[in-house]
């Protein structure tokens, strides 16, 4: 982790940095950069940016942006956090979690376990996911079963 610097990044004269900035313009000089992989960038951001905006709101940061894009051939995005170190922490703790859900999915089921698959009906994603995600994340917690959906 480390403070947000000017000039950070080899851009032409004139052009801009976009791993360096925010769709709002650059971030502050006291903002903090976290990586997250670029897959998992839409996760972080959410459905119309509910996602980040949850994860501001838990952590207590005053602002919490993702990169535009990310640097030439990087395999991550710049995540830039406003707040407290404490926030900055809780921040952290979210977007790993976030990254390591698309991790499992990535690799199926964990050695032990089992997978089950089942089709729900299109209607009825956004009842199981919850608002910010907070139903699949509960019964993920409750059952200790990992539970996701695919975009297939």
């Amino acid at each position: 982790m480390g403070q947000y610097q000017q000039g950070i990044g080899e851009a032409e004269a004139g052009d801009v940095n976009l791993s360096l900035t925010t769709p709002y313009g650059p971030p502050s000089e006291n903002a903090f950069i976290l990586e997250v992989p670029n897959e998992c960038v839409g996760l972080v951001i959410g459905k119309e940016g509910e996602t980040i905006k949850n994860i501001a709101k838990k952590s207590g940061a005053f602002k919490v942006q993702v990169a535009t894009s990310s640097a030439p051939n990087a395999k991550t995005r710049n995540i830039f956090v406003e707040g407290d170190p404490e926030s900055v922490e809780r921040v952290r703790k979210e977007l790993n979690a976030i990254v390591e859900t698309q991790r499992k999915m990535n690799s199926g089921a964990i050695n032990g376990s089992y997978k089950i698959e089942m089709e729900v009906p299109v209607r009825l994603i956004g009842l199981i996911i919850g608002k910010g995600g907070e139903t699949i994340k509960g019964i993920n917690t409750k059952t200790g079963a990992f539970v996701c959906l695919s975009k297939d």
